[in-house]
């Protein structure tokens, strides 16, 4: 394509490849100051674009090819909103969903005590960890993924966000020690839940994210709920030395009914449902 000289001409030519709005933040991101949103674009149509070209519209042209090709906007500006705030954003961690947010208000309507002690299992980006420390500033808040990369970008939004979250290196409760931690008021946990057998799923869309976040342990069949069948043993263990008061776990609404049975058959009794998310606490055996 011939150079583009204002930002008009530019986003004229990149909302002939993708999505205008998806055009119109990469070509804020690229060719606006810091701290902008795409209000800028009204007022800057005729805005020259910067001279050096190799650091803004090469760039920008490669996001608009990807952007093409189906990889997520959210891996190319490294950036996705989640529960009001802006979270740094790698292929190392799954992309914030809206339907997560459930978690984080389905805890918000327990009785907690005034300092709870929370702890949310394969936290990648650290989304809901964060989250919940902001929003419950008393309450001390633990990070934990099996993932050393996934950490390091939950690291980055702990820092800027001011989070205050302990990250731990552990696969569920493995590294997680009743007699370091403790009880836990609230355990939260979106973990693999996708069933490669679901038809209806487009999977074309998952291929850019880890694959280790979106799909539980392979050979395994119980509808794609193995990861929390683990859960549910690793609880049995910890809980022994020390207590646990609440489950707040995402799965898909098809999943609902087998992860309601299968917290009743290890006694914890579900409560509440908020979209994806379901509440359980444990049952008197």
């Amino acid at each position: 394509m011939p150079k583009p000289t204002t930002v008009g001409t530019w986003l004229e030519w990149a909302k002939t490849k993708i999505d205008p709005a998806d055009a119109e933040l990469i070509a804020v991101r690229s060719f606006a100051p810091e701290d902008t949103d795409r209000s800028w674009l009204v007022t800057h149509q005729d805005y020259p674009l910067p001279d050096d070209l190799e650091h803004h519209f090469v760039p920008a042209n490669q996001m608009v090819e990807e952007r093409a090709q189906g990889k997520p906007l959210a891996y190319l500006l490294n950036q996705r909103n989640f529960y009001g705030r802006d979270f740094y954003i790698t292929d190392h961690v799954l992309i914030p969903r809206p339907e997560s947010e459930a978690i984080i208000d389905l805890v918000k309507t327990l009785d907690l005590p005034a300092q709870p002690h929370i702890i949310d299992l394969g936290t990648g980006s650290g989304c809901l960890a964060i989250t919940l420390a902001l929003e419950i500033p008393q309450a001390t808040i633990v990070g934990a993924d099996i993932s050393r990369d996934a950490l390091q970008t939950a690291e980055v939004n702990n820092n800027y966000l001011e989070g205050r979250v302990t990250l731990v290196a552990s696969d569920l409760l493995s590294n997680i020690h009743p007699e370091e931690h403790g009880a836990f008021d609230v355990i939260v946990g979106n973990l693999p839940y996708v069933n490669p057998a679901w038809e209806w799923l487009d999977f074309k869309t998952l291929v850019y994210e880890p694959q280790l976040a979106l799909y539980p342990e392979r050979g395994t069949s119980e509808n794609g709920l193995s990861a929390y069948h683990r859960l549910f043993d690793e609880l049995a263990e910890y809980t022994k030395t020390a207590p646990v008061h609440n489950l707040i776990l995402e799965a898909d609404p098809c999943q609902h009914e087998g992860l309601i049975n299968l917290a009743k058959s290890r006694h914890w009794q579900h409560h509440a449902t908020n979209g994806y998310a379901l509440a359980f606490q444990p049952t008197n055996r």
